[in-house]
């Protein structure tokens, strides 16, 4: 169904899922105003009651897995956890095109460009690559348009979500990788627009298709309480690609954040580019004791 949003909690093992008690389930009122085709779903493996709650967004998905399997290294002691599947037609197609792209005979070009380029500048303008990668991007370009304005919209709802108060109160972790990562970010941007100062205690962004912006970061700092991690690797030259063209500058997930209180974390021994992220997420985790 297109723009459909549903929480599922992250359990060991994947258990059925009863359509008929999801629709019964609550929604925060606000999103759904926001956006008719949100709607929160949670599988609950127990009736323990959990002292704090983490949501996952995963935003490279190869196929339906990939919005689960990647987040069961989450911390289980006394947490919910849950992850978030959004938009699941525009984001597979998406995957299937990138997925395409990076097996094509222009990687090894690619590859060696930016190797060269940012070894050499540390920037790469958007007008700096070759033709013959820019041609074979094209294609790619306007799923990636359509998955970066989803993302946005997500991440107002997921706004929405949390100051309706659906964590009851208790601490909440948001984590994610790619686009996830970018709704994310755009949930706290929201969050501080509308005056939630502290209402997320940690944010995990992994590879993130944002930009650098110190005024930005600075109010996404100030809505999270604890932790603002900024994992991000120079070996991502296909994020750098898909980047170009809308920005001139670095993307957050190729470079540190020069803002004071984000912690910056360099993935390049775990990350060669982007499509590693479902497959590594457990791997950072670990990497940054969340695990």
């Amino acid at each position: 169904e297109e723009g459909e949003d549903a929480s599922k909690e992250v359990a060991s093992e994947p258990k059925p899922v009863d359509e008929k008690k999801q629709e019964s389930s609550a929604k925060p009122e606000a999103a759904e105003k926001r956006n008719p085709h949100a709607r929160h779903r949670s599988l609950v493996s127990d009736d323990k009651e959990h002292l704090a709650v983490t949501l996952a967004v995963s935003g490279w998905v190869r196929d339906m897995d990939d919005y689960t399997c990647p987040w069961y290294g989450l911390a289980r002691t006394d947490c919910e956890r849950f992850c978030l599947v959004w938009e699941s037609a525009e984001l597979l197609a998406l995957g299937k095109a990138l997925e395409s792209f990076v097996r094509s005979k222009v990687v090894t070009e690619g590859t060696k460009y930016w190797i060269a380029h940012t070894a050499a500048a540390g920037v790469l303008a958007a007008c700096a690559w070759p033709s013959l990668i820019l041609t074979a991007c094209s294609f790619i370009d306007n799923a990636w348009a359509v998955a970066l304005d989803r993302a946005e919209k997500l991440g107002r709802v997921l706004a929405d979500i949390l100051i309706a108060n659906f964590h009851g109160d208790k601490p909440i972790t948001l984590v994610g990788y790619s686009l996830g990562a970018k709704a994310i970010f755009h949930c706290l941007e929201e969050l501080h627009k509308r005056g939630h100062r502290g209402t997320v205690e940690r944010a995990i962004l992994l590879g993130t298709p944002v930009g650098r912006s110190s005024e930005r970061w600075r109010k996404a700092r100030e809505v999270v309480s604890g932790r603002l991690v900024n994992g991000y690797t120079l070996n991502d030259w296909v994020l750098g690609l898909v980047f170009r063209a809308t920005n001139t500058n670095m993307a957050a997930g190729l470079s540190p954040v020069p803002v004071s209180g984000v912690e910056n974390v360099n993935v390049s021994c775990l990350i060669e580019g982007h499509s590693d992220y479902p497959d590594k997420v457990g791997s950072i985790l670990h990497l940054l004791k969340l695990a």
